[in-house]
């Protein structure tokens, strides 16, 4: 079929991914699902396959400028799921905007009256980082566009701290803790110093704003920087997964989602 335009908005992505062939449900979460969303908010899905699973975890991308978390399961893993892990625990409050023969619904029900283990997430990996970073920015851009400066504040400060750590994460070295990293930091990373300090700043919370986007770009530079608009990327996906933009545009088209390739056999 192909993907023949973008979705316009939320409500359209909705209704194109509930056509999909494979799809047999959409379930929304987060802010937008509790009414407590507005225009800047994050868009939080988790679409159901039959029959097909790409092996891709979660999906970050776009319709517009609204950013878009789309988390992927197989209605078989919501039948014999045991435990919870990340999204997959926040699935249990969504709401079913798209459930072809009512089974989703049923899925949900019965994992819900289920005695689930509620286990520890996984590291964010590199997706996970970049993503974070630029849905935390995100959030305080909101927040400052609302004239909330307390929590635009609030959301800088503790994107300022994550970002430190990152810094380290990032280079594949162990985060030594606050007063070790500053050193480091200043010895090997002024630039890093002079953004963080600006980031923190009690003076302008548009300047703390903008210091910590250059934060953001200088923690995550090895890695490709933070997330960017219109950019399609996965986090916690298998080994031989497709491709994020891949599996993207053959939901959004209609067409038959890839599957993860199989481990070649080494040579004896």
């Amino acid at each position: 079929m192909g993907l023949l335009r973008e979705p316009a908005s939320p409500a359209e992505l909705i209704a194109v991914l509930g056509r999909h062939p494979q799809v047999v449900g959409v379930v929304e979460y987060g802010s937008r699902r509790r009414g407590e969303g507005d225009a800047a908010s994050d868009l939080d899905l988790v679409v159901v396959l039959d029959g097909v699973d790409p092996g891709t975890g979660t999906i970050h991308g776009w319709v517009g400028t609204t950013p878009v978390d789309l988390g992927i399961v197989t209605a078989s893993q919501l039948e014999s799921a045991r435990e919870l892990v990340g999204w997959e625990r926040v699935l249990l409050q969504g709401r079913v905007v798209e459930d072809t023969d009512g089974r989703v619904e049923y899925l949900l029900h019965r994992l819900r009256h289920r005695d689930l283990n509620r286990t520890a997430s996984e590291p964010a990996g590199v997706a996970g980082m970049r993503h974070g970073a630029r849905h935390a920015l995100l959030k305080a851009e909101a927040a400052l566009g609302r004239a909330d400066v307390l929590l635009a504040r609030l959301l800088v400060s503790s994107a300022a701290s994550w970002l430190v750590q990152h810094w380290f994460t990032a280079r594949e070295r162990d985060f030594p803790g606050e007063r070790h990293a500053l050193r480091t930091l200043r010895e090997e990373a002024p630039e890093v110093i002079d953004a963080l300090e600006g980031a923190l700043s009690g003076q302008d919370i548009r300047a703390a704003l903008t210091a910590c986007e250059r934060l953001a770009q200088l923690a995550l530079q090895p890695v490709g920087g933070p997330w960017t608009t219109g950019e399609i990327i996965a986090r916690d996906a298998r080994i031989g997964a497709p491709d994020a933009e891949q599996v993207w545009n053959c939901l959004l088209g209609g067409d038959d989602l890839p599957t993860p390739e199989r481990p070649k056999r080494p040579h004896p």
